[in-house]
């Protein structure tokens, strides 16, 4: 759709989607004229009743979510990416919801609220053990660092040598030494910070 044809189908279908008058051909032509418009807090009620009625479009959430995220919405990025790992956690499809997460984590704009609400995600997992670690390190490396959140990074950093440690953990370790204040270091295990 071009962008004129984005506005003429909005301005047509909206009142009819509204009315509830709708195929769900036409509300998904309506969605993702919403979405190309980028008013993706319209287009997530209609992107979602789409899926609860596919779950085969799973990608049209997960673009969603992503969306958000290059869009800097990152609490509605948090919201719907939880909505869809509830969804997916009742029907025994967790392992595949953090793939597509994990996706996500590392394709798009690095987001603070969207790294930690993943690896909380993955800490929940068994089986996402490599994952967790990986998105914890980069929490450390591309978000918290680099901002300067030198007592988040080194939450992460705990966190994930829990499970997993690396020869990176050294070159981490460099980084935060010196920049961690008294009282936020008093937070961390002492090895950490040795």
């Amino acid at each position: 759709m071009g962008q004129g044809q984005i506005g003429a189908a909005i301005f047509i279908l909206e009142p009819q989607v509204n009315a509830g008058k709708t195929s769900p051909v036409l509300r998904d032509i309506y969605a993702e004229a919403l979405l190309a418009a980028g008013r993706y807090a319209d287009a997530e009620p209609l992107v979602w009743q789409l899926f609860e009625l596919n779950p085969k479009r799973m990608s049209q959430v997960t673009a969603l979510v992503g969306q958000l995220v290059d869009a800097e919405q990152d609490e509605a990025a948090v919201s719907l990416a939880r909505k869809l790992g509830q969804f997916q956690a009742k029907r025994g499809e967790r392992r595949q919801f953090v793939g597509v997460m994990q996706d996500i984590a590392s394709t798009r704009r690095a987001s603070p609220v969207m790294l930690w609400s993943f690896s909380a995600s993955c800490s929940t997992l068994r089986t996402a053990k490599g994952d967790y670690c990986q998105t914890l390190a980069g929490n450390f490396s591309d978000v918290y660092c680099s901002t300067g959140d030198f007592t988040k990074a080194a939450e992460c950093l705990d966190r994930a040598r829990k499970w997993i440690r690396t020869s990176r953990d050294t070159k981490r370790l460099e980084v935060l030494k010196g920049r961690l204040t008294r009282k936020s270091s008093m937070r961390l295990p002492p090895d950490l910070l040795r």
